[in-house]
């Protein structure tokens, strides 16, 4: 497993302090899925702590961690999201997954899941 390919960190409420740290682990292999982003909690500085969690794509899928962000507050609930890309996804057509943001923490399921397409000729 290749640990820390991607890193991100996370200003959850966009109060200009870090609040997770990411670290993305696209070949982490578990069951039938590839690739992992870990979680750790930023606690004291220069701490942070590991969550028992982490993000993950769908199953009988590849490459999810080969890149990370978090851009904005995408459902305006307040606390910023996280997108995950898997380039390896859909027979190299790529995902990206988008998870929300919540109190001190990023919720674990995705809540939307955006494929490649095909390029065609016009």
């Amino acid at each position: 497993m290749q640990l820390g390919i991607r890193l991100g960190v996370v200003d959850l409420n966009s109060d200009s302090n870090t609040d997770l740290l990411l670290v993305s682990a696209p070949t982490y292999t578990e069951t039938d899925r590839e690739g992992k982003v870990f979680i750790y909690f930023y606690s004291q500085w220069p701490y942070f702590t590991f969550l028992d969690m982490g993000l993950v794509g769908m199953a009988r899928q590849r490459g999810v961690g080969s890149s990370l962000a978090s851009p904005a507050d995408l459902n305006g609930d307040g606390f910023r999201d996280v997108l995950i890309g898997a380039p390896l996804e859909e027979d190299g057509q790529g995902s990206i997954y988008i998870f929300n943001g919540g109190v001190d923490k990023i919720i674990q399921n995705y809540s939307q899941v955006e494929k490649g397409q095909e390029e065609r000729e016009i």
